[in-house]
């Protein structure tokens, strides 16, 4: 039982997909063997924190367009997931919240969720029923929110509270509410609002920015 054990192992993944080359080269899902291998660390907790899927998981292509051929092509890869980690999964409790690419997206500024034409703008590109659709699958599972109240275009919360043994965990999801970096830093090297890689671009500048 978890609350007599000294000690908990949680197991953290960071992502779980594998990158884009080698997606679309593979006819199969690549990750298998990482879901095997961890196994010896014995977890009591998994956590998976985000980008369980990329949009071309496995080797297949991906759809954004229309809505409902989005959402079968979403589910197709988050059954992929399922069954790579399904002898993790199945004897522990288990802890997923989506990121950027699960929702279809290279970045992820929610900006409490108000519809955008370009992520790094801030908001959701897809739809608001793709948005809940793919939260729901992936956080249905956790403890009631801690406040229902839906943010903008009716997309639905998922922040909670979850006690393992004796400690209490802050389940968040701070990409939601986060501003776009658009129109606030500086013209990058990258090209990309978000992708800052000079030292000369304050972090702290572009907060005040932000919140003024």
């Amino acid at each position: 039982m978890p609350y007599l054990k000294y000690y908990i192992i949680l197991l953290v993944f960071l992502t779980t997909s594998v990158p884009h080359k080698a997606q679309l080269a593979s006819c199969g899902y690549k990750i298998n063997l990482t879901a095997k291998n961890v196994t010896i660390h014995d977890p009591d907790l998994l956590f998976f924190s985000g980008d369980q899927i990329y949009e071309a998981n496995g080797g297949y292509w991906f759809t954004r367009e229309p809505l409902k051929t989005a959402c079968l092509d979403y589910l197709r890869k988050w059954y992929m997931f399922g069954w790579a980690f399904r002898d993790l999964m199945r004897r522990r409790p288990s802890v997923t919240i989506p990121d950027d690419h699960d929702v279809y997206q290279a970045n992820l500024w929610g900006a409490s969720g108000r519809k955008t034409d370009k992520d790094d703008k801030g908001g959701y590109l897809k739809q608001p029923e793709f948005v809940n659709m793919v939260e729901r699958t992936q956080s249905s599972h956790l403890p009631e929110p801690y406040d229902r109240k839906p943010v903008e275009q009716n997309i639905e919360v998922y922040y909670t509270s979850l006690n393992y043994g004796r400690i209490s965990f802050a389940i968040i999801e701070g990409r939601k509410f986060k501003s776009g970096p658009n129109g606030i830093v500086p013209k990058t090297i990258s090209g990309r609002a978000d992708h800052v890689i000079s030292k000369a671009v304050s972090g702290l500048a572009s907060d005040d920015k932000s919140s003024g």
